[in-house]
């Protein structure tokens, strides 16, 4: 169960360090296409890219604090629970559709260089999330066990 809490304040870190640099990402950008006409000219179509990989982070971020609580009630309940199992399939499925989501902006973008690292990276994040998913099940067998076992007693 150490490991189980260690990954949670670790996923916790993570979350916060990537929101901030989210939200800076954000600023930065409106702060240079409102000051830089050099930087509107550049950007051009591409807003809708830059707000659909923000969107995408977020998504990305929602599924890990999902994982995250599901760490949480393992450690704070024991690993067959039911809240446990519930968090883990909604952060596995919504790791699988930002890695999805992210191969079609990608593929929008139209950068072969940008969409070779990106495809690599989204099959590792769809492969973690059918992890996750898998982890599910198992731990959904173990509960039904566990279950039966406590009504025969």
């Amino acid at each position: 169960m150490k490991k189980i809490k260690v990954l949670h304040k670790v996923l916790l870190v993570f979350n916060v360090i990537v929101t901030i640099g989210v939200i800076h990402s954000i600023l930065l950008y409106y702060n240079i296409l409102n000051n830089g006409s050099w930087f509107r000219d550049a950007v051009g179509n591409n807003q809708i890219i830059f707000w659909a990989e923000c969107i995408n982070t977020f998504a990305l971020i929602t599924s890990l604090i999902y994982i995250q609580r599901s760490l949480f009630f393992i450690y704070s309940k024991g690993y067959f629970n039911s809240n446990a199992i519930k968090y883990l399939k909604i952060g596995g499925i919504t790791i699988i559709s930002v890695a999805l989501i992210a191969i079609a902006i990608e593929y929008y973008n139209d950068d072969p260089h940008a969409m070779v690292t990106t495809t690599i990276t989204s099959m590792f994040q769809a492969i973690i999330g059918i992890g996750c998913l898998i982890i599910v099940d198992i731990l959904s067998k173990g509960t039904e066990l566990k279950e039966d076992n406590d009504l025969t007693i």
